[in-house]
């Protein structure tokens, strides 16, 4: 409990000369290949306190545009948004995070970070059917090198899709797994925002109604999802899937990536069949 100025370098077996005698092993990487750079730091950090995917990617890419957009915009520093001469814009925005951090309580390191990434990746990448999907934290970073989209955009839609699934799904549908004690659940959310991306084009474009999408919404998201539409809980696993019980739904699967885009893509294509002009 001392600061080292403090610490007695006569005695101890003079622990202030130990300190300032160590030695300090230093590895230097030379490669320009990001990929390499990110597997070696990624194979570093495997110790006790193993970092997760999101404070892997924020040392990575440190310099890339779409990170410091995404940085910015989860707020996990000060942002324009917070300060008192904020545009109406910023303001809003800050607003979307806040509610956001709420949701997600944030419990995980970086946690809203790593959300708003995997939406953007889900909601911009287009995957090869015959590769397959990638996962999500490959998704991830491939959305860093190829996304060309402009970046104040990013940020407004963003908002927006959050704003929109929040009116369209009910208070203890969107974003949650449901039940006595609702929690913050990624896959169930990242699918609620791509496709509200979506439907909002269609509609924009007049190929969809929105009152026809909030319908359908408000009929089948809890079959889909596997919660009981009127206790308004998530069915365990033991409640469905068997003789005279409802089929398994999105929140008794693994949160894989060949659920997480095969699921998104067919809630996508049910609403949109269902909600056609």
């Amino acid at each position: 409990d001392k600061h080292f100025d403090k610490l007695e370098p006569e005695n101890a077996r003079g622990i202030q000369s130990r300190f300032l005698g160590r030695k300090i092993p230093i590895t230097t990487v030379q490669c320009n290949e990001q990929a390499t750079l990110y597997h070696i730091f990624d194979r570093y950090n495997t110790g006790s306190e193993k970092l997760n995917q999101a404070e892997i990617r924020n040392a990575v890419y440190q310099d890339h545009p779409v990170h410091r957009t995404l940085w910015e915009l989860s707020r996990e520093s000060a942002a324009p948004g917070d300060s008192a001469d904020a545009s109406e814009a910023e303001v809003r925005e800050a607003a979307v995070i806040a509610q956001l951090k709420r949701v997600m309580r944030n419990k995980k390191r970086y946690g809203t970070y790593d959300f708003i990434g995997r939406v953007m990746a889900f909601t911009y990448l287009d995957v090869d059917p015959s590769v397959g999907p990638p996962s999500v934290n490959l998704a991830i970073r491939r959305f860093y090198e190829e996304c060309d989209e402009d970046h104040a955009s990013l940020r407004a839609s963003f908002v927006d899709d959050f704003r929109t699934v929040a009116d369209w799904y009910d208070d203890d549908l969107s974003f949650v797994k449901p039940g006595e004690r609702s929690r913050f659940h990624a896959l169930a959310a990242t699918i609620q925002m791509t496709s509200a991306h979506h439907l909002k084009q269609g509609i924009e474009e007049r190929r969809l109604s929105e009152d026809k999408i909030k319908t359908y919404i408000e009929d089948n998201w809890c079959a889909f999802a596997g919660i009981d539409p009127e206790e308004r809980i998530a069915y365990r696993d033991g409640e469905v899937g068997g003789v005279d019980q409802p089929p398994i739904g999105l929140l008794q699967m693994r949160q894989n990536a060949l659920n997480s885009w095969g699921q998104q893509q067919l809630w996508l294509q049910r609403i949109e069949a269902a909600a056609a002009s």
